[in-house]
Protein backbone atom coordinates (compact mmCIF):
# COMPACT_ATOMS: atom_id res chain seq x y z
CA UNK A 1 0.00 0.00 0.00
CA UNK A 2 2.92 2.00 -0.27
CA UNK A 3 4.11 3.96 -3.55
CA UNK A 4 7.40 6.34 -4.18
CA UNK A 5 7.73 10.01 -4.02
CA UNK A 6 6.81 10.03 -8.13
CA UNK A 7 3.61 8.77 -7.83
CA UNK A 8 2.53 9.95 -4.84
CA UNK A 9 2.80 13.72 -6.07
CA UNK A 10 1.10 12.89 -9.27
CA UNK A 11 -1.41 11.14 -7.19
CA UNK A 12 -2.09 14.34 -5.51
CA UNK A 13 -1.91 16.74 -8.85
CA UNK A 14 -4.61 14.49 -10.66
CA UNK A 15 -7.16 14.72 -7.49
CA UNK A 16 -6.74 18.06 -6.86
CA UNK A 17 -7.59 18.51 -11.05
CA UNK A 18 -10.15 16.46 -10.64
CA UNK A 19 -11.89 17.67 -7.02
CA UNK A 20 -11.36 21.16 -7.79
CA UNK A 21 -14.26 21.69 -10.03
CA UNK A 22 -16.30 19.11 -9.01
CA UNK A 23 -16.34 21.00 -5.70
CA UNK A 24 -16.74 24.29 -7.18
CA UNK A 25 -19.73 22.56 -9.17
CA UNK A 26 -21.31 21.22 -6.05
CA UNK A 27 -20.79 24.34 -4.66
CA UNK A 28 -22.74 26.49 -7.06
CA UNK A 29 -25.23 24.24 -7.32
CA UNK A 30 -26.03 24.30 -3.31
CA UNK A 31 -25.96 28.39 -4.09
CA UNK A 32 -27.93 27.87 -6.82
CA UNK A 33 -30.87 25.52 -6.94
CA UNK A 34 -29.94 25.00 -2.60
CA UNK A 35 -30.92 28.66 -2.15
CA UNK A 36 -28.15 28.44 0.34
CA UNK A 37 -26.47 31.29 1.63
CA UNK A 38 -22.71 31.00 0.38
CA UNK A 39 -21.29 30.12 4.24
CA UNK A 40 -23.56 27.69 4.38
CA UNK A 41 -22.86 26.00 1.18
CA UNK A 42 -19.24 26.32 2.10
CA UNK A 43 -19.68 24.61 5.55
CA UNK A 44 -21.69 21.68 4.25
CA UNK A 45 -19.57 21.12 0.58
CA UNK A 46 -16.61 20.33 3.15
CA UNK A 47 -18.17 18.54 5.39
CA UNK A 48 -19.39 16.44 2.55
CA UNK A 49 -15.72 16.37 1.85
CA UNK A 50 -13.99 15.11 4.70
CA UNK A 51 -16.86 12.48 4.74
CA UNK A 52 -15.03 10.77 1.79
CA UNK A 53 -11.50 11.44 3.42
CA UNK A 54 -12.84 9.66 6.47
CA UNK A 55 -14.28 6.70 4.14
CA UNK A 56 -11.13 6.55 2.37
CA UNK A 57 -9.41 6.28 5.39
CA UNK A 58 -11.23 4.11 7.18
CA UNK A 59 -11.46 1.76 3.76
CA UNK A 60 -7.51 1.76 3.40
CA UNK A 61 -7.38 0.54 7.14
CA UNK A 62 -9.59 -2.50 7.04
CA UNK A 63 -7.66 -4.77 4.26
CA UNK A 64 -10.87 -5.18 2.43
CA UNK A 65 -10.91 -8.11 0.09
CA UNK A 66 -11.21 -6.96 -3.48
CA UNK A 67 -14.71 -8.06 -3.94
CA UNK A 68 -15.70 -5.42 -1.02
CA UNK A 69 -13.98 -2.85 -2.89
CA UNK A 70 -15.52 -3.48 -5.98
CA UNK A 71 -19.31 -3.41 -3.66
CA UNK A 72 -18.43 -0.31 -2.04
CA UNK A 73 -17.12 1.41 -5.26
CA UNK A 74 -20.43 -0.10 -6.88
CA UNK A 75 -22.75 1.60 -3.86
CA UNK A 76 -20.89 4.91 -3.84
CA UNK A 77 -21.27 5.19 -7.97
CA UNK A 78 -25.28 4.00 -7.67
CA UNK A 79 -25.91 6.68 -4.81
CA UNK A 80 -24.18 9.53 -6.71
CA UNK A 81 -25.94 8.63 -10.19
CA UNK A 82 -29.29 8.57 -8.18
CA UNK A 83 -28.60 11.76 -6.98
CA UNK A 84 -27.82 12.80 -10.33
CA UNK A 85 -30.66 11.51 -12.24
CA UNK A 86 -33.22 12.57 -9.27
CA UNK A 87 -32.19 15.67 -8.76
CA UNK A 88 -30.07 17.38 -11.48
CA UNK A 89 -31.12 15.78 -14.36
CA UNK A 90 -34.90 17.98 -14.64
CA UNK A 91 -32.72 21.10 -14.30
CA UNK A 92 -30.88 19.84 -17.07
CA UNK A 93 -34.09 18.84 -19.71
CA UNK A 94 -36.18 21.90 -19.07
CA UNK A 95 -36.67 24.86 -21.02
CA UNK A 96 -33.53 24.59 -23.51
CA UNK A 97 -33.43 25.67 -27.12
CA UNK A 98 -32.56 22.94 -29.26
CA UNK A 99 -29.04 24.43 -29.44
CA UNK A 100 -28.71 24.12 -25.62
CA UNK A 101 -29.67 20.56 -25.99
CA UNK A 102 -26.87 20.21 -28.48
CA UNK A 103 -24.35 21.12 -26.24
CA UNK A 104 -25.68 19.45 -23.13
CA UNK A 105 -25.22 16.11 -25.53
CA UNK A 106 -22.09 17.20 -26.57
CA UNK A 107 -20.41 17.31 -22.94
CA UNK A 108 -22.07 14.39 -21.83
CA UNK A 109 -20.53 12.47 -24.55
CA UNK A 110 -17.58 13.59 -24.15
CA UNK A 111 -17.42 13.10 -20.30
CA UNK A 112 -18.51 9.80 -21.34
CA UNK A 113 -15.85 9.24 -23.91
CA UNK A 114 -13.27 10.27 -20.96
CA UNK A 115 -13.94 7.57 -18.80
CA UNK A 116 -14.45 4.87 -21.73
CA UNK A 117 -10.70 5.98 -22.59
CA UNK A 118 -9.72 5.51 -19.00
CA UNK A 119 -11.27 1.96 -18.40
CA UNK A 120 -10.23 0.99 -21.83
CA UNK A 121 -6.09 -0.42 -19.94
CA UNK A 122 -8.22 -1.52 -16.60
CA UNK A 123 -7.82 -4.76 -15.25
Amino acid sequence: KTCGSAVTWTIVGVTIAHELPQELADFVILLTRANMKWYAAALLNFFSGLACVVGALVSYEADLHANMEGLGLAFGGGVYLYVAMSELAPYILEKATPMEYMFRFLAFAVGATCVGLVLLDHQ
